[in-house]
């Protein structure tokens, strides 16, 4: 082997080195080539899916909050709407009830004053009575005396002079007058008592009406005005069926008023 074929031999070895080596150069580049447009191919599609990605998130929260808006616009009118219905109802409630207290209000005071007005007649008529009871028992204790009332004529001339005036004093024109204003009173607060009662019976405690059906019977009850006692024990019961039917009917107005004393 002459020095020719030696560096030929030798140039043709390190060609193939080269070669190779270049080979190997071309395709590390390409691949590096290849590498970084992949990954400004993936950069590229990333940022375009998170663009996609945002914009998802942003229509989606402003889709969710029109619509979370739009519930708690028809959540709060709905409740509003609720609220003020139950107001109403509560005040149209609350003035009916008011209504309905000052109406009871108005009937007991109506039945109290008819009911002083029969007292009034009764403390008239039984004082009446109890003075000429007075005078008449009066006259008999003095004629029980015996000679006693016959040998003192200023006894009799006493018990006269008290006739006298007691007669002087009823049989007045005032007196009369007064007597009859004052049954008149009484006789019309009776027949009003029991219609109060029975028109306003859905207003007020069914057993007033019962009270003053009672009081009633006893005040029309009858009697002889002749005869001294049957006299008191009318006046007697006349006296204490008002007494007692005032006391109830007041027991039964707070209980209906709920007024506390």
């Amino acid at each position: 082997m002459n020095l020719i074929d030696g560096a030929t031999l030798v140039a043709s070895f390190m060609s193939s080195i080269l070669l190779g080596a270049l080979v190997v150069f071309i395709n590390k580049k390409a691949k590096s080539l290849a590498d970084r447009t992949e990954f400004k191919k993936l950069k590229k599609e990333l940022t375009e899916n998170t663009t996609i990605i945002e914009k998802v998130r942003t229509d989606f929260l402003e889709a969710n909050t029109i619509i979370v808006e739009n519930v708690r616009s028809e959540f709060l009118k709905h409740n509003t709407e609720v609220v003020e219905s139950v107001k109403s109802e509560l005040q149209v409630k609350g003035w009916v009830n008011q209504q309905v207290w000052l109406k009871k209000q108005e009937i007991y005071e109506s039945i109290f004053n008819k009911l002083l007005s029969i007292k009034k007649y009764t403390t008239h008529q039984s004082s009446a009575f109890q003075e000429a009871l007075y005078l008449e028992r009066e006259h008999e204790y003095y004629l029980s005396q015996g000679d006693e009332w016959i040998d003192s004529p200023s006894l009799k001339k006493d018990l006269e002079r008290k006739r006298e005036e007691y007669e002087i004093r009823v049989n007045s024109q005032e007196n009369i007058n007064e007597s009859k204003k004052i049954r008149a009173e009484k006789e019309q607060a009776i027949s009003s008592l029991m219609e109060l009662a029975s028109i306003n019976s859905v207003y007020i405690d069914g057993d007033v009406e019962s009270v003053l059906d009672k009081l009633k019977n006893v005040l029309q009850s009858r009697y002889d005005s002749s005869d001294f006692d049957e006299v008191e024990n009318y006046m007697y019961d006349v006296c204490n069926a008002v007494e007692k039917a005032i006391v109830e009917v007041k027991v039964m107005c707070k209980k209906e008023l709920q007024i506390i004393t």
